[in-house]
């Protein structure tokens, strides 16, 4: 039961079965000294998916919540955000990759493909932004949150030998953190990538009213209360 626990505390459900296998296999197998011998730590159970949606948020003036909250204030309310953000990440079908301080990221489409990934994603961002408003209505802090979108193919899988970490990789993973670094709070920033593959019944949600220039993209707003921005290269 103990190792149940810890193999779901540090990876995704779809490689629970596999690791467990292998783990079994070797776990008898222990060396001279009597540790048990890393042998499975070393397999990498790597994957590639080629049709995904992957999301980066960050918390913008996380300043803000050190200064106005103590220690156990603070931790509190990150674990409630972020045990928010897991529950809507099932709720959209998004898989939560890691935690990097105030940053979260998921992606959709990945173990199980999803042609909505696209859609998937950008739902999720709007009930990201959601929580962050009520947040800021209860705590009465002044953060907001950046959001980038991008769709393409990453590579998954399992690294580290003492400490296991289930992570995705890719130049697509890649544009999606530059997409919310250069992001405005509030909004959603999504390449045109993304944005095609948003079905088309569920466009007019986010009616486009304006655009501008910004380092050689192209950001298109949104009519609605939580702003999508929409990016494109030049032509």
């Amino acid at each position: 039961e103990e190792q149940e626990q810890l193999l779901k505390s540090c990876l995704p459900k779809h490689l629970i079965d596999r690791v467990r296998k292998d783990l079994k296999e070797t776990i008898k197998i222990i060396d001279q000294r009597g540790r048990i011998a890393s042998r499975i730590f070393k397999k990498l159970y790597i994957k590639k998916y080629d049709n995904v949606s992957i999301l980066f948020a960050d918390i913008v003036n996380s300043v803000a919540l050190t200064e106005s909250l103590n220690a156990n204030e603070l931790v509190e309310t990150l674990d409630n955000m972020f045990g928010t953000f897991d529950k809507f990440a099932d709720k959209n079908n998004c898989l939560r990759i890691k935690l990097l301080g105030d940053c979260y990221y998921c992606v959709s489409g990945l173990p199980i493909p999803d042609t909505n990934h696209a859609l998937n994603c950008v739902r999720m961002g709007i009930d990201m932004i959601k929580v962050i408003n009520e947040m800021k209505k209860m705590k009465n802090i002044n953060i907001n949150m950046r959001i980038g979108i991008h769709s393409g193919m990453v590579q998954s899988g399992i690294i580290g030998i003492h400490k296991w970490q289930f992570d995705i990789w890719s130049l697509d993973c890649l544009l999606a953190s530059q997409m919310e670094h250069n992001g405005v709070p509030g909004c959603l920033h999504i390449t045109k990538k993304t944005y095609d593959l948003l079905p088309m019944d569920k466009l007019s949600e986010y009616k486009i009213i304006g655009k501008y220039t910004i380092n050689n993209f192209v950001a298109l707003y949104s009519l609605t209360k939580i702003e999508i921005v929409l990016y494109r290269k030049n032509n």
